[in-house]
């Protein structure tokens, strides 16, 4: 038996580790206090910054390792990458500083690219006037949802293809990881699909 010089309770010698540099080679400190101590300590304030300045430092010095690492690690996880990046943008554009920004690049589109815009404006127009009627499912992978209306040839306002938000995403980003999977003719997610031979639904009057 032996008093723990931390918490000053008397305890059996099994509850107390080695060290080396004690007189008996036990340390006085009991093993219980030891790990709230290194617990408490990586918790504070200065280990904290420490450890950011640390993870900064080897970053900056590690910068085409840590870019490479990225890039496999999300070419292997396209789906998880995909849903942790949904989450985040949800989360900031819940916040005033998300919502502000929001609104500025949907100016700056608008400014920079008033052609398309309008041709938007006229879909959008002609699905509620009943000229274009929207499918209530994805014309890619039979997902039902309301589906986004992509044009490949904005000259051509009402040759829309319609498409969820997901495989309108992998579509217009299959130039960079998501060639392959942008090609697949299923659902990217859990989604109810209806039967490959059903009618698309679009019809133009």
């Amino acid at each position: 038996m032996r008093i723990c010089k931390r918490c000053k309770i008397e305890k059996n010698d099994e509850e107390f580790g080695k060290l080396s540099c004690s007189k008996d080679g036990i340390n006085p400190r009991c093993r219980k206090c030891c790990c709230e101590s290194v617990k408490n300590s990586k918790k504070s304030p200065e280990a904290i910054a420490k450890k950011k300045l640390y993870v900064a430092e080897w970053q900056k010095a590690n910068r085409e390792k840590r870019l490479q690492q990225s890039r496999d690690w999300y070419q292997r996880n396209l789906e998880q990458a995909r849903d942790k990046s949904l989450k985040a943008t949800k989360k900031y554009l819940g916040t005033d500083h998300g919502k502000q920004k929001a609104r500025e690049r949907s100016a700056n589109w608008e400014k920079n690219n008033p052609e398309k815009r309008r041709v938007h404006d006229r879909t959008m127009y002609a699905v509620k006037t009943g000229k274009i009627i929207r499918p209530n499912f994805c014309s890619k992978c039979n997902k039902e949802c309301v589906p986004h209306a992509h044009h490949e040839d904005y000259t051509k306002p009402y040759d829309v293809l319609w498409l969820c938000s997901i495989c309108h995403f992998y579509l217009h980003h299959e130039h960079k990881h998501h060639r392959e999977r942008a090609s697949e003719k299923t659902s990217k997610d859990d989604a109810v699909l209806r039967p490959s031979n059903e009618s698309t639904g679009l019809t133009q009057k």
